[in-house]
């Protein structure tokens, strides 16, 4: 069972995503800056659901690296970490203190 999840950016660096299970147990991916083609957040629809998952994509691989895969946050929370993410990889603005509206 998953107990944590998080992802840690570090400008000029790189992302670093950590999963942490019940048994204190921890898996942790570094990704380098210079292989990250992509932050984005993405939907994946299966018969019952449509789940909302923030993912990286990194150049030479065919899987993108899911964030927060086990515990699956709402879309609030992840266009913050979306948007934090871009800005310090990206050097985009940061968006996540804009009010969200959603229909």
């Amino acid at each position: 069972m998953v107990m944590e999840e998080t992802i840690l950016v570090i400008r000029d660096v790189g992302v670093q995503v950590k999963t942490v299970y019940l048994g204190g147990r921890s898996v942790s991916r570094f990704i380098d800056r210079s292989k990250i083609a992509d932050i984005i957040i993405n939907e994946a629809i299966t018969m019952f659901h449509i789940r909302v998952y923030l993912a990286i994509i990194v150049e030479g691989e065919d899987k993108m690296v899911v964030v927060f895969q086990n515990l699956l946050p709402r879309l609030n929370v992840l266009l913050q970490a979306y948007h934090g993410a871009r800005s310090i990889i990206f050097n985009e603005k940061d968006h996540s203190d804009v009010p969200l509206e959603f229909s």
